[in-house]
């Protein structure tokens, strides 16, 4: 009868709250037992936030002493001093809180969240706005639905209304209404569109693998999918707030009195900005790897590939072997560079030095740390290097007779670099007119 079938389904969603509830509590209580076990980290997480937020309003101070256009650009990031500080304390919890239960993490979560959202509020568009009140809402969604993973059927409903939520969401964002004036203008918004056309897909999959019954594929792509957006949001915001913390750091004493820094100050920032850049991004795809579950498959492919030997007798080489030749080469240049970069800058003009002779002492600095770089390189090669010498002592007689002209040309170049019987400035005569 009907009536019958309205107590049951009442009993059922009492059965439903009930467990539900039983669940939560049982989280609630492996939090309160884990806090007991590890409360001094607490003390750890408010020593450390307070120690950044002093640094970044002390920080925020010079940089609105400083001017300039840079300085505007990221003043506004400090302005915010007790958000930018929570965002990146927390982004130390994983260290803090080894092992910690689930509904910590989703309360550290929302903690770096909500001010992260606040401090990109200040870096982007208005326009943009809708997507930072978006992601929260999802977050918040998204740890109710992961309270509720012990309720198959309350689960799967939450992922169904979250993945068509997000598809409604992201087809609403690429209307013509919303960006369609600024696409072919600005390359942000070009990227923007790209990015919300591969969202629309991923959130159409889920939501139909959900409503098929293959709910842990389509969990495990919603999942990765709002995931990497809560992350990247906050690596943005701290790689902007890590950007202006080194812009400040440069106004401090004695770097301020630096020629090299006061001369070469945009560089300086645009530098360490690309490194931020890029950590943030190779951080970002190891996440997105992990939250599909192929960071281990794809680790241990490329380290199977990286290991594959090859060789002629006892020699044997590897794509690794090649691999760090190659970065140590790379890096012996980048750091010639960046020593003879020093040198030009900060320290020769603080020297009396004959005219030309920092010219020699640059060029020898420079072969000298290629030369050991590309020794260390061949060393990580697995050649034994005196055998190596053997090889280029007999490579180096056949090549001098066979580039006679021009070895004899370098090595005279290194003795006028050594003994500098000429000068800048000395005039030179030839055939006697």
């Amino acid at each position: 009868p009907p009536i019958w079938s309205a107590e049951l389904r009442s009993d059922s969603a009492q059965n439903l709250t009930q467990q539900s509830y039983l669940s939560f509590s049982r989280q609630v209580q492996a939090l309160s037992g884990y806090l007991e076990r590890k409360g001094g980290r607490i003390v750890l997480q408010v020593v450390l936030f307070l120690a950044i937020f002093f640094g970044i309003v002390g920080a925020g101070r010079r940089l609105r002493g400083m001017g300039g256009e840079a300085a505007g650009q990221t003043a506004p990031i400090l302005d915010a001093p007790f958000a930018a500080a929570l965002v990146l304390s927390l982004m130390a919890s994983s260290w803090i809180y080894p092992q910690a239960p689930r509904l910590l993490w989703a309360i550290v979560g929302a903690a770096a969240l909500i001010p992260t959202a606040l401090v990109v509020r200040k870096l982007i568009d208005r326009r943009l706005f809708p997507v930072l009140n978006a992601l929260v809402v999802f977050y918040f969604v998204d740890q109710l639905r992961m309270i509720a993973a012990s309720q198959a059927l309350l689960s799967r409903a939450l992922l169904l209304a979250e993945m068509l939520g997000g598809a409604l969401f992201v087809g609403w964002l690429l209307g013509p209404a919303r960006f369609g004036p600024l696409l072919d203008s600005n390359r942000l918004w070009k990227t923007l569109r790209v990015g919300c056309r591969a969202a629309l897909a991923v959130f159409t999959l889920a939501f139909v693998m959900g409503g098929l019954g293959y709910v842990s594929l389509g969990k495990l792509l919603g999942h990765a999918l709002l995931q990497s957006a809560y992350l990247a949001l906050i690596l943005y915001a701290v790689v902007r707030i890590f950007a202006g913390l080194f812009l400040s750091a440069l106004s401090i004493p004695p770097l301020a009195r630096s020629g090299l820094v006061e001369r070469h100050h945009g560089l300086l920032q645009s530098r360490a900005q690309w490194v931020l850049e890029w950590a943030a991004i190779l951080l970002w795809a190891a996440y997105v790897l992990e939250a599909l579950a192929l960071r281990a498959p794809v680790f241990q492919d490329l380290r199977e590939i990286l290991t594959a030997t090859w060789g002629v007798g006892s020699f044997k080489l590897s794509l690794g072997d090649l691999a760090w030749f190659g970065l140590t080469v790379w890096a012996a240049f980048i750091v010639s560079q960046t020593l003879r970069f020093v040198l030009e800058e900060e320290v020769y003009p603080r020297v009396h030095l004959a005219p030309g002779l920092h010219y020699s002492i640059s060029k020898m600095v420079h072969y000298a740390i290629l030369v050991l770089g590309f020794f260390i390189g061949v060393a990580m090669l697995g050649f034994d290097l005196t055998r190596l010498t053997i090889l280029v002592g007999a490579f180096g007689v056949g090549l001098g007779f066979g580039l006679q002209n021009i070895i004899n040309n370098f090595v005279s170049g290194i003795i006028l670099l050594f003994e500098r019987p000429i000068k800048v400035g000395d005039v030179i005569q030839l055939g006697g007119n």
